[in-house]
């Protein structure tokens, strides 16, 4: 192999010397590792530590492969397989990050799901934070939807009728998880990112049925705030809050089975209707 200057020249070799489709195992994995070579080339001589992390990703994907036991493979498509090496130059530390794109990628080498992978997902996972990878992970996987509230923090005063409503005092958006409320402000601003990753839809004042949503109530996240704010007001300081429900969007729903994040209330279909063989939870 000749000198390869940048990815952009790698990619080049690469659509040039590696074949479209492979019939066995070990033929698919040889053909994306040794893609995985070319394409990484620029990149892993600038860095010996690098090249080993490269290295044991390579693996992971030969495990995630053969795991698959996928009966039609292909070589990825290249607007999946050369941004998802492009990111990995900075995201190849990031366990949650680098197992969803591991997972991409299996889902693309996968001729029965490679329709889920969209280019598209690849800037999703990008503009992630770990956190916001968790978060997803858990909202999907636990149930179509998600009770929220809107809270406020509403000064009550005797000489008026309507209290005096500070909303910015609370999180926008809170969600009763207790894994996720250690900073319920961050958890918000993660909820609206997901928004705009088209991921998760945030419906405003929509109950979700038969919900008891006293929780709020009881939040002491919450109630800590309403306690510090009563210690500098003079009037009466209450919790108010609007019901909420948060959904996974369609496209939510599809970016999670390409990204290998199995859940229970839904199927995979096909593009010719029929129920996918990517594995999800019973």
């Amino acid at each position: 192999m000749g000198k390869i200057k940048d990815v952009a020249d790698a990619a080049k070799a690469v659509a040039e010397v590696l074949p479209k489709t492979t019939k066995s195992v070990d033929d698919v994995v040889a053909t994306v590792i040794d893609g995985f070579n070319l394409l990484l080339y620029p990149i892993k001589k600038a860095s010996i530590t690098y090249n080993q992390k490269l290295e044991e990703f390579a693996e992971e994907l030969r495990v995630r492969i053969q795991e698959r036991e996928i009966e039609n493979m292909q070589y990825p498509d290249k607007a999946i397989a050369l941004p998802v090496v492009e990111a990995l130059r900075y995201d190849i530390d990031n366990e949650e990050l680098r197992n969803m794109f591991a997972e991409l990628l299996v889902t693309a080498i996968d001729g029965d799901t490679s329709h889920l992978a969209h280019p598209s997902y690849v800037d999703i996972i990008k503009r992630m934070s770990s956190f916001d990878a968790r978060l997803f992970r858990y909202l999907v996987t636990s149930t179509k939807y998600i009770p929220a509230v809107n809270p406020v923090l509403k000064i009550v005063d005797d000489t008026i009728n309507v209290p005096t409503i500070y909303p910015k005092a609370m999180p926008e958006w809170y969600i009763d998880a207790e894994d996720f409320n250690a900073n319920i402000f961050q958890t918000s601003s993660s909820l609206q990112r997901l928004r705009d990753f088209g991921l998760v839809e945030l419906m405003r004042n929509t109950s979700a049925p038969g919900v008891d949503y006293s929780w709020a109530e009881r939040s002491q996240q919450l109630l800590k705030i309403v306690h510090d704010y009563s210690m500098v007001k003079v009037n009466k300081v209450e919790l108010g809050y609007a019901r909420s429900v948060i959904s996974i969007t369609d496209n939510g729903r599809q970016f999670a089975l390409a990204c290998g994040i199995d859940y229970h209330w839904i199927s995979a279909i096909t593009h010719d209707g029929t129920v996918s063989p990517y594995k999800t939870t019973d």
